[in-house]
């Protein structure tokens, strides 16, 4: 019996299909990522792609939201694909509380190429026209999260985890690093200057793996689930580090550890996607003063995060492996935050 390697079971499937009208040509197939299940299937020889959202994102209000915000970026222009919508005017289904949303696929787009500068700087102009799409929009539900990268609340992860008999060996002097950069960066972003910033609905996982292209141009944005009112310059920080700095390996959507693999700054492609942002949006003097904290931040929590998503024996690996040429970096660049 076909079983999604995420636990999606063939009659789970069909229920959702049957409540959408649809009937899969063969039967479904696995689809790739890191968090959320997924399945791919065809209906009439059409590609669509099922998905079991989180449990965190499967209530109405935040449901409605994301919707709604890709709606509003459909509508602008933005390569994004608005979710199927069922006879009832409703765009998801519940099934043993969790929320299902369908798709259309779209067929003949590429992962980003680290060595192409037209498509950094495609990444950098259309984050820019995003941020302008959300300009003054009011989504459909309600979020109110938290900054999922609050530098104190990820402080405090990482002290917990450096408390365990598991944080120990060769990289424990690399962790307690990031700790005490974690406390440089969090005095760098104090709750009253971060609240000053421009904030609008931003996308909130602006990286190689949710853009693919079509060419030298972004063919999609995907995965909205962390979109929420926020620092847009989040988006632009999130950006830099992960279309314009430089990997050894492979850029591999599916692996955690491809994702947040170790990098290097590169001033050119750092240059090109700065410019395309700009070309839509211009930074205030404040975002820009803060720009390179957010960075640290945004690094620094991406690690943190990841442990959430390995076994306890490899926490500490994806946690402070292969991150000390980004940290030089950092604390190498005259960033105003450096002490």
């Amino acid at each position: 019996m076909y079983t999604d390697p995420s636990g999606l079971k063939p009659e789970l499937i069909q229920t959702v299909l049957d409540r959408y009208g649809l009937r899969a040509d063969s039967s479904p197939r696995p689809a790739g990522g890191t968090a959320a299940p997924k399945v791919m299937f065809q209906v009439d020889g059409r590609p669509y792609l099922l998905r079991r959202r989180r449990a965190e994102f499967c209530p109405e209000p935040v449901v409605r939201f994301d919707h709604s915000v890709i709606r509003r970026l459909a509508r602008a222009g933005l390569p994004v694909v608005e979710p199927l919508v069922r006879d009832d005017e409703t765009t998801w289904v519940m099934v043993d509380e969790a929320a299902f949303e369908v798709f259309p696929f779209v067929e003949g787009l590429a992962m980003m190429d680290q060595d192409s500068a037209e498509q950094v700087a495609d990444a950098g102009g259309q984050l820019g026209r995003l941020h302008r799409a959300m300009e003054g929009f009011t989504p459909e539900g309600h979020k109110y999260w938290p900054r999922e990268f609050h530098m104190a609340a990820n402080r405090a992860t990482l002290a917990d985890f450096l408390a365990t008999p598991t944080a120990s060996g060769v990289l424990r002097p690399v962790a307690e690093r990031m700790l005490r950069m974690a406390d440089r960066v969090a005095a760098a972003l104090p709750d009253e200057e971060v609240d000053r910033l421009n904030h609008l609905i931003i996308h909130g996982d602006y990286t190689w793996a949710n853009v693919m292209y079509r060419g030298p141009r972004v063919g999609g944005i995907f995965d909205f689930d962390w979109c929420d009112r926020h620092p847009r310059i989040h988006d632009v920080a999130r950006g830099l580090i992960f279309f314009a700095a430089r990997r050894a390996g492979p850029l591999d959507p599916d692996s955690i550890w491809h994702l947040v693999q170790g990098w290097t700054g590169d001033e050119a492609m750092t240059e090109m996607f700065l410019s395309g942002y700009a070309e839509q949006v211009t930074l205030t003097d404040h975002e820009r003063r803060l720009l390179p904290a957010m960075i640290a931040e945004t690094w620094l929590c991406c690690r943190i995060r990841a442990m959430r998503k390995v076994p306890d024996e490899q926490k500490m690996a994806i946690l402070a492996g292969d991150i000390e040429a980004s940290l030089d970096f950092l604390e190498g660049a005259g960033w105003p935050w450096r002490m």
